[in-house]
C-alpha cells in the first residue's frame, strides 16, 4: 500500500499504516551478486530458487503474497508464484483483495468464458471500486481463466467501509450487514500499535473528515477478518490452496490477514511473501521477501495535500513529470483534463483514463493571482 491514492481522507491513513514497522535489519545478503527485481530471497538473507521457493511453499493451504499495487515488478512476481503453483499441479484458488464478494458471479461469468479479459473491468467496475491499472493485473486473470483457476472476492464493498468510517456500524442495512465478516477479529498488539502510530502521523492530512480511532481501527479489523473468512471458507469447500494477492499492508509481519487465519484455521500451514523495496531492509522476522525496488520516481513526481476543499501542490520530485511539465510547490489544481476535481482519487481516475488513451494531463492551476494551463506528457 502507498500514498498515491487517495480515495478520501481516511484512506489515506489507511494506506499509510504499511510504512510503520519494526524490522530487525540483522542478516547479510548471502550471495556476491547484487539480486535483480524478480528475484526470492528467504529472511537469513539467502537467495531462494524457484524450486527451493517451491519447497517452502509446499503443503501449505494459504500463500500470501503482499503487492504495492502501482508496482510492475510486484504484479510480475505475483504472476511468477501463480504460474509456479499451476505448474506443480497445485491448481491454487485465486484469492483477491481488489474484488468484493458482490461480485463473485462476475468472476465466475470471467473464468467460463462469458465475459472477456477486456470486458472484466467494466464489469467489476474496477476505475470506480479499486481505482489501479487493471493492464497490472491482465495477466494473472488471463493465466487464471486459461488453467481453469477458481477466482474468488475476497473483499467487501468500498461503500460499506465509507459508511462505517463516516456513521459507524449502526448505520448499515441489514442488506449490507451480510457483507461483514461473521466474527471481527480485533488487532493483535503489534498491529493495534502501528495503526495508531499512523493515525496519529497523518492527523494533518485529514482535512474535511477527520476520523475516528476507534473506526479506523475497526474497519482495519473488519477488511483483516474479511478477507481471512472469505479464504478459509474457500479452502474448505474446495480443498485447494487459496493464492491471496493484497496489499502489504495485510500481508507484512503476519498482523494483518495471517493472524485472522491464524485463528480461523490453528493448523494450516501459512507462508507469507512480502515486497522487499531496498536490500537493507531485510529482516530476519520475514521468512519470505521478493526483491522489487521502488520506482527511483513517483509516477507524476508531485504530493497533493486536500486543504478545505482545495489541491495544494506540496512538492515536486526533480526529475519528474510534473517537474519537467513546470507544476511549482504551492500551485493549486483547479481543472484536470476540464473536469472539476472533488477528492485526490478524481485526479487519479482522471491521469490513469488520459495514460490509457496516450493523452496528456491537462491541468488548469492557481499560482499566486495567476491562472495557468499546464500540460504533462504521460508517456
Amino acid at each position: 500500500m502507498g500514498l498515491g491514492i487517495f480515495l478520501n481522507s481516511l484512506t489515506l491513513v489507511i494506506l499509510c499504516m504499511a510504512l510503520v514497522g519494526c524490522a530487525v535489519k540483522d542478516p547479510v545478503l548471502k550471495t556476491d551478486q547484487k539480486p535483480g527485481p524478480g528475484s526470492f530471497l528467504a529472511g537469513n538473507g539467502s537467495v531462494l530458487s524457484e524450486d527451493k521457493l517451491l519447497a517452502q511453499l509446499k503443503g501449505a493451504q494459504f500463500v500470501l503474497v503482499g503487492e504495492g499495487h502501482r508496482s510492475s515488478c510486484d504484479h510480475k512476481v505475483q504472476l511468477k508464484i501463480l504460474e509456479l503453483l499451476t505448474q506443480k499441479g497445485a491448481g491454487p484458488i485465486l484469492g483477491l483483495e481488489m474484488v468484493s464478494e458482490d461480485k463473485q458471479e462476475i468472476l465466475d461469468q470471467f473464468t467460463q468464458g462469458r465475459i472477456s479479459l477486456q470486458k472484466l473491468p467494466q464489469a467489476l467496475k474496477w476505475e470506480d471500486s479499486w481505482g489501479y491499472d487493471f493492464d497490472l493485473y491482465a495477466p494473472i486473470f488471463a493465466w487464471a481463466r486459461k488453467h481453469n483457476l477458481k477466482i474468488v472476492a475476497l473483499n467487501l464493498p468500498n461503500n460499506l467501509i465509507r459508511k462505517i468510517a463516516h456513521e459507524g456500524l449502526d448505520s448499515l442495512s441489514s442488506n449490507d450487514k451480510k457483507y461483514l465478516p461473521q466474527k471481527i477479529i480485533p488487532a493483535p498488539k503489534e498491529q493495534k500499535d502501528s495503526l495508531i502510530a499512523q493515525f496519529s502521523l497523518h492527523q494533518d492530512l485529514m482535512q474535511k473528515r477527520k476520523p475516528n480511532l476507534d473506526r479506523f481501527l475497526l474497519i482495519q479489523s473488519i477488511w483483516d477478518s474479511k478477507m481471512a473468512e472469505q479464504a478459509f471458507k474457500w479452502q474448505k469447500k474446495l480443498n485447494r490452496p487459496v493464492l491471496i494477492l493484497a496489499g502489504s499492508g495485510h500481508v507484512e509481519n503476519g498482523w494483518g490477514i495471517e493472524y485472522r487465519l491464524k485463528i480461523l484455521d490453528p493448523h494450516a500451514k501459512i507462508v507469507r511473501l512480502e515486497p522487499l523495496r531496498t536490500l537493507k531492509d531485510l529482516s530476519s522476522q520475514n521468512p519470505i521477501y521478493f526483491y522489487c525496488p521502488s520506482p527511483r520516481v513517483a509516477p507524476l513526481g508531485m504530493m497533493i495535500k486536500e486543504e478545505q476543499g482545495r489541491f495544494i501542490v506540496k512538492k515536486v520530485l526533480n526529475p519528474s513529470k510534473a517537474y519537467q511539465a513546470g507544476i511549482k510547490k504551492g500551485d493549486i489544481i483547479v481543472l484536470a483534463n476540464e473536469q472539476k476535481i472533488t477528492s485526490l482519487f478524481d485526479l487519479h481516475k482522471i491521469a490513469v483514463a488520459a495514460k490509457k488513451k496516450d493523452r496528456p494531463l491537462c491541468l488548469k492551476i492557481k499560482r499566486g493571482d495567476t491562472y495557468l494551463a499546464i500540460k504533462i506528457e504521460l508517456k
